[in-house]
């Protein structure tokens, strides 16, 4: 990696750090290049605004989280394989890093004139699903159900024990370990309530 590479990498975990905690407007440039260990000049040199480089921190997240989705979805793997594959890893990210959902429902609430330029032009993993679904439900292999429920109900039951993680370490005293427990049999649960819903 060359110099320039290594300080742009700095600047970008930092960013990811500062912008997944205080979202785009909290966030402030100083703070970046503190978190980076360089000085804010070189971090405008770089990316010339906060808007800049917050296009460049939501392109690599929103490019890795979808991508994997995408390639989830596109597969030829049966339905149900996709669903446990999907909550899975939806779980997966949620674990890897804590703040990227709280980030994305809050920024969607503050900025969606801002989000939904940056996924312009981007292959939407969930309507893939959902147009599966919709298949399925009209060759009668599966329940006739709302697609869009469905989903809803899919990412709800992933997303709300990542985002209400404090709640639970607190609430039931589970700690770290048990909170990891937990969400590694939650990937069964969620898609085993999900699949057994849609089944005839």
């Amino acid at each position: 990696m060359t110099s320039d590479q290594t300080t742009e990498q700095r600047i970008l975990e930092a960013a990811k750090a500062v912008f997944f905690e205080k979202g785009l407007n909290g966030a402030r440039m100083q703070e970046i290049a503190d978190k980076a260990g360089i000085n804010k000049a070189l971090v405008h040199y770089y990316f010339r605004s906060k808007d800049k480089l917050f296009s460049a921190i939501f392109e690599e997240v929103s490019s890795r989280v979808f991508g994997r989705f995408i390639a989830i979805f596109r597969s030829q793997d049966t339905l149900e394989h996709k669903i446990r594959t999907f909550c899975s890893a939806y779980i997966d990210e949620g674990i890897s890093s804590p703040y990227l959902l709280s980030f994305l429902f809050n920024e969607i609430n503050r900025n969606p004139r801002v989000i939904f330029q940056q996924l312009k032009g981007k292959t939407n993993p969930f309507m893939l699903l959902r147009d599966e679904l919709t298949a399925e439900i009209e060759k009668g292999s599966i329940r006739a159900v709302n697609p869009v429920n469905l989903l809803l109900n899919i990412l709800s039951l992933c997303a709300f024990p990542i985002i209400a993680k404090p709640l639970l370490l607190n609430a039931f005293h589970i700690g770290e370990q048990g909170y990891l427990d937990l969400m590694a049999e939650r990937k069964k649960e969620v898609a085993d309530i999900i699949i057994q819903y849609i089944n005839k």
